[in-house]
């Protein structure tokens, strides 16, 4: 059985790596000075790009200016332990049946507890067309930390 799934696990490696090479082959080469990295953290939106992460600092900013909404993607007990004022909870799991509470045309900033779930949610909505979806870095961890010391750290 072992030897069976490393099989099986190879194949499909190496079947992933002959569809790389056949989409590297038809798709132009990135320029040089353009990386993996850079494609990851900007999305062009016409004429400006939005970069994946936000810094707390810069979010508050934006909320405070009305600017963006928030979007809590931690679970409600999470919530109840610390929480932004004014942010809509939609638990990770529940993002792509309730995608249509988002505006794509909005800028949407989406927190966690440390940015590891909201990078995720927010490479998903930018896929489903949500081009100034952005991620609060360091989650609701470093606001606490850099913008309101007033929310509890957990």
């Amino acid at each position: 059985m072992r030897y069976a799934f490393i099989a099986m696990l190879g194949a499909v490696l190496l079947a992933g790596c002959g569809e790389k090479k056949q989409q590297t082959a038809a798709t132009p080469a990135a320029p040089a000075s353009t990386g993996a990295a850079a494609a990851e953290t900007t999305k062009s939106t016409g004429a400006t790009e939005v970069s994946i992460e936000i810094s707390p600092e810069e979010a508050k900013q934006k909320l405070d200016q009305g600017e963006a909404v928030l979007i809590d993607v931690r679970e409600p007990w999470e919530v109840q332990t610390a929480s932004v004022a004014g942010a809509k909870n939609i638990p990770m799991g529940d993002v792509a049946s309730r995608q249509q509470e988002l505006d794509p045309e909005k800028n949407i900033l989406v927190m966690c507890h440390h940015g590891v779930r909201s990078l995720k949610v927010t490479n998903w909505l930018r896929e489903h067309g949500y081009e100034k979806a952005q991620s609060v870095r360091g989650g609701i961890d470093a606001w606490s930390k850099k913008v309101d010391p007033s929310v509890p750290v957990y």
